[in-house]
């Protein structure tokens, strides 16, 4: 995608509006553990940084968000693997939660800068 900016426009901004670190774990496979059960194996943590903001409750309804959960939006340089099918989600640590992005999640590209909306998870 071009881009009007002669620069890094994300690097630029997370000056200004400050990043956040976030850990990251890429999926690698799914499988079935020591008492049987279907799990997700992830790869090692990855200390990242980022701008993390909520997601405005305003916008649940219009986006068919689930009331009773917690969304995260994640700016960042990196891509986050988001549920396709070859693989599953990779998982996000902050602020001691986990999160996995969301299937239906699209990544916007613009001078460097993806977004992906992650939901907290529970039973992690």
């Amino acid at each position: 995608m071009a881009s009007n900016f002669g620069f890094n426009l994300l690097a630029t901004v997370q000056t200004a509006i400050g990043n956040q670190g976030f850990i990251l774990e890429r999926w690698l496979t799914a499988g079935v553990n020591e008492i049987g059960l279907d799990v997700n194996f992830y790869g090692p943590e990855i200390p990242m940084k980022g701008n993390i903001q909520p997601v405005d409750r305003s916008v649940y309804q219009y986006q068919g968000l689930d009331f009773t959960k917690t969304y995260i939006d994640i700016f960042c340089v990196e891509l986050i693997e988001v549920l396709s099918r070859e693989q599953n989600p990779d998982r996000i640590t902050w602020q001691g939660l986990k999160y996995t992005p969301l299937p239906l999640s699209e990544w916007k590209e613009a001078d460097s800068w993806n977004v992906v909306r992650c939901v907290r998870i529970e039973d992690a």
